[in-house]
């Protein structure tokens, strides 16, 4: 599928996730860093869901986001669009044959 430029209308920003070990307990802590580059992607929403959590109303949204590129993004990782600031926890990224394009499977992440 050859995509058009047009096609990628959202920017992201890639959060890197790093992991260390706290120097007191020695349990890990993820910190999620802004990469400076700038990623333009297509965002679709593939289903939601909403459950309870510890007496909380929780809401998800399983999305696809296909990035313009071959960035290193990796599960894990973290997606914030600029616009809406919403953040997406990163479940998988596929990497198209064409590598124009990956396609990035991850979590719509609601603050309640």
């Amino acid at each position: 599928m050859n995509n058009r430029a047009g096609d990628y209308n959202q920017t992201f920003v890639w959060l890197q996730r790093t992991s260390t070990r706290d120097s007191s307990y020695g349990q890990r802590q993820e910190t999620f860093t802004p990469s400076s580059t700038v990623l333009w992607g297509h965002l679709e929403d593939l289903s939601g869901a909403e459950r309870i959590d510890y007496g909380f109303r929780q809401t998800s949204t399983d999305c696809k986001i296909r990035i313009r590129g071959y960035p290193a993004v990796n599960a894990k990782d973290r997606l914030q669009h600029k616009v809406t600031g919403e953040l997406y926890g990163i479940d998988a990224v596929t990497k198209t044959p064409n590598m124009q394009e990956i396609v990035v499977y991850c979590t719509r992440q609601v603050q309640p």
